[in-house]
């Protein structure tokens, strides 16, 4: 039968009851589970003993890591360092053989053997043997190699002595006389010369003077027959990966199980990673696609200005949000470029405007007369006309209201409008800037006849607002037509934008003091959008300046 736990062979000594052979590591490693390990670079114990990284990592001064720097090795899915590894030594899956008595040690990727277990020796010096000499109960060597008992007197406890104390039994004679407890030793079980036969990857044992066998470390006797010993690797079978009948799965998107170092390891697809470390769900991410774990577990891509980032066949890159493009090729600035303002790229990267003409909404425009940055007098040319309070156009100018030049616009609840030129054709645009007071900005445009439309900047309401204009010339009336809400900082310039799309369709636009950064876009289908003139009004302190644009 198999004892549930192991013993070495010995020559038949006594041997005290507490003397349990412990395996002896090298400075530097540590016994873990039987053999010796280095926990600063053993993967399945790293840091301490049991402690296994994931699959894919390594062990690096007692921490587990997704590298594997040399020298380690890949060995089925883990980051092995193959010059200190009992089981990868030198090369993977090259596991270094248990010398007798002694523990086996990888040393510069070479398998030698480590220090004798406690009361045996290497009298010899002869490696392949291991440590052949008990030096509980050689009469040659007792207590130490070369220690030999004067004759008549036996080794007992690794010391000389004439008498054999209960519960031992003489057996032999001459220097082969030894002290044996025959209910223990493998030499003499039950009888003085009874021997314990070792079967295959055990070692004997004798319990109560019967002979039996344990299963070595790493193997084990899973068919439960003593005639063909411990029959099971238990570091390699996939079937009983480090214990009997504990069978390794086939994991998501992984090829084939495997089982090293008496542990299951998943070894994932091309183009998949175990990126949470979780066998159970196998290989769960998508490296292909995958813009947090993009080629590799943990590598992010980076989004860039006004994009997206993406990852396509493990490589990141950019989806530009719309209206940008990257135009310089470098991803690291993202899509730098306004596709719908830009010049030289409108509409698309390359695409540059003739000279003379702007870039509205992605469309070259040619240049107009729609262009008014307010500095004097003289920029209300004939055409303009103030209602409501009337007076002189000029006294709507004023210094303090100047985004640019030397003077700005603050009509003071007053609209100044003009007839021409023309917006309100399909491609055609005006737009102004105003500095945000606890008040409105009115842009109007399409004037004809008393009726127009206005796309109203409202801080004091938070929203930008479509409205229809009435009884322009006398008197203006305004009525709401669209909302969207839209929170304003006081005292900041923005600027007012519509854009004519169709003959039916019209774009309100709010952008940041910048002119090109969109907050807020506001679309009005009209029964027709009416061609015709441009007017502003602003009340409460309202700064208005720089009116541009593209007119018919």
């Amino acid at each position: 039968m198999f004892a549930p736990d192991a013993s070495r062979p010995d020559t038949g000594a006594i041997t005290a009851p507490d003397a349990a052979l412990d395996v002896q590591c090298a400075a530097g490693q540590q016994s873990c589970a039987g053999r010796c390990a280095n926990t600063q670079s053993d993967t399945m114990n790293c840091g301490g003993c049991g402690v296994s990284c994931a699959a894919g990592q390594s062990c690096v001064m007692g921490a587990c890591r997704s590298d594997c720097p040399a020298p380690r090795m890949q060995c089925s899915g883990m980051c092995i360092d193959v010059q200190t590894d009992n089981m990868n030594c030198g090369a993977c899956g090259r596991a270094c053989p248990a010398p007798a008595n002694a523990a086996a040690v990888c040393a510069m990727g070479v398998c030698a053997m480590g220090a004798c277990a406690a009361g045996f020796a290497d009298c010899d010096r002869d490696p392949s043997n291991g440590c052949e000499v008990d030096t509980r109960a050689s009469s040659a060597h007792c207590g130490a190699c070369g220690t030999a008992c004067a004759a008549g007197q036996m080794c007992v406890m690794g010391a000389c002595r004439l008498d054999c104390p209960l519960p031992g039994t003489r057996c032999g004679a001459g220097a082969t006389m030894a002290c044996v407890d025959t209910q223990t030793s493998v030499a003499h079980c039950g009888a003085c010369d009874r021997g314990c036969a070792a079967p295959a990857n055990a070692a004997p044992t004798c319990v109560a003077g019967t002979c039996g066998a344990s299963c070595n470390a790493g193997f084990g006797n899973c068919d439960m027959n003593a005639a063909n010993g411990c029959e099971v690797d238990l570091r390699t079978s996939v079937t009983s990966c480090g214990a009997c009948n504990s069978a390794c799965r086939a994991a998501p998107n992984a090829v084939a199980p495997r089982c090293m170092a008496g542990a299951c390891v998943i070894e994932c697809q091309a183009g998949f990673g175990n990126c949470d470390g979780n066998a159970v769900n196998g290989c769960e991410m998508d490296l292909r696609t995958s813009a947090a774990n993009c080629g590799m577990c943990g590598r992010m891509c980076a989004a860039g200005a006004n994009a997206t980032a993406t990852c396509a066949a493990g490589a990141c890159g950019l989806s530009c949000n719309a209206g940008f493009g990257d135009c310089d090729g470098n991803a690291a600035n993202g899509c730098e470029t306004n596709l719908n303002t830009s010049a030289t790229s409108c509409g698309m990267c390359g695409r540059a405007c003739a000279a003379g003409a702007s870039c509205n909404s992605g469309t070259c425009m040619a240049a107009s007369a729609l262009n008014n940055p307010f500095d004097t007098a003289a920029n209300f040319p004939t055409g303009w006309t103030r209602v409501n309070s009337g007076g002189a156009i000029a006294s709507v100018l004023n210094a303090g209201c100047a985004l640019r030049g030397a003077q700005g616009l603050m009509p003071e609840a007053d609209m100044v409008f003009r007839t021409t030129p023309v917006v309100g054709a399909a491609g055609t645009r005006a737009s102004v800037y105003f500095r945000a007071a606890a008040a409105r900005a009115y842009l109007v445009f399409g004037i004809s006849g008393t009726t127009g439309f206005a796309l109203v900047g409202a801080p004091n309401t938070n929203a930008l607002i479509w409205q229809q204009v009435t009884n322009i010339t006398t008197g203006p009336n305004y009525a709401d037509l669209a909302t969207s809400a839209y929170t304003f900082t006081m005292g900041q310039w923005y600027r007012l934008e519509v854009v004519f799309d169709g003959t039916s369709t019209v774009r309100g636009n709010l952008y940041a003091a910048n002119g090109t950064t969109l907050l807020v876009t506001l679309t009005r289908a009209l029964p027709s959008v009416p061609n015709g003139g441009v007017g502003l009004r602003a009340f409460g302190g309202m700064c208005l300046d720089e009116l541009e644009g593209v007119a018919r």
